[in-house]
């Protein structure tokens, strides 16, 4: 038990030999870690307190940076987004969740035109392109395109309204013109048949002249005979008077 001792004993001395040197060896080579930072060997990397408190202040200000510019990036984005609503609304009279926006958009006008209530009202219109932002001004719309009517272009619905009364006004035009051309051939088959009679009439008429001509002639004629034989009776009268007595 004493000689398990006194090595116990002599190990624990040589122990704190070796570490009371170690500690002295890192004593006397710590790096200067409240030191200025100088320059090194090459393959050394010194590390000093005043390194990392200029590390430190140089990450501040770039995390600060980079605070301010996401914060301003941040800023612009939800202006594009508003800005892009409420475009999205002026051009499409929805909100970009689908529900309807107070004001109506370009494409619903381009389909109803701009007033509702008026049939002829414009539905379609030459946007101008705003020069500072170079995006089509959206809210100017006193440029109207006009049709071929020389009027203002309406709406597409209004168009197909239109022409769908159009059509059908057409369609009654078609049977109008239909029963009027069977009218018309009725007439016509009249006229060629009164046409025909009065031909005839003329022809009647012509040969009653001639007859009536003829008859004057011979009217004149037989009275110019009875005449004639008046004066040979008498004449023969007077020739056989004597033979009488």
């Amino acid at each position: 038990m004493t000689m398990l001792g006194k090595v116990l004993v002599f190990i624990t001395l040589v122990l704190g030999i070796g570490v009371a040197i170690w500690s002295t060896s890192i004593y006397t080579q710590r790096p200067g870690w409240l030191s200025e930072f100088g320059d090194a060997d090459k393959g050394q990397y010194p590390v000093s307190i005043k390194q990392l408190e200029k590390e430190r202040d140089v990450l501040a200000r770039a995390a600060g940076a980079a605070s301010a510019a996401w914060g301003n990036g941040l800023k612009a984005l939800q202006d594009a987004e508003q800005l892009r609503a409420e475009r999205y609304a002026k051009m499409f009279g929805k909100n970009l969740d689908g529900s309807a926006a107070k004001a109506r958009g370009l494409l619903d006008i381009a389909v109803d035109g701009e007033d509702l209530k008026d049939p002829d009202s414009p539905g379609f219109f030459i946007l101008k392109t705003d020069d500072k932002t170079k995006r089509l001004d959206l809210d100017d719309r006193s440029v109207r395109i006009k049709g071929p009517d020389n009027k203002d272009l309406r709406g597409a619905n209004k168009l197909l309204q239109r022409f769908e009364a159009d059509s059908k006004a057409l369609i009654g035009f078609v049977e109008q013109s239909g029963k009027l051309r069977e009218q018309q051939k009725t007439l016509g088959d009249e006229i060629i048949l009164t046409e025909t009679r009065i031909l005839k009439q003329q022809n009647i008429r012509d040969n009653l002249r001639n007859e009536a001509q003829y008859l004057a002639d011979f009217e004149v004629n037989a009275t110019e005979n009875r005449e004639t034989v008046k004066k040979r009776r008498d004449q023969l009268r007077g020739r056989l008077a004597p033979f009488g007595n």
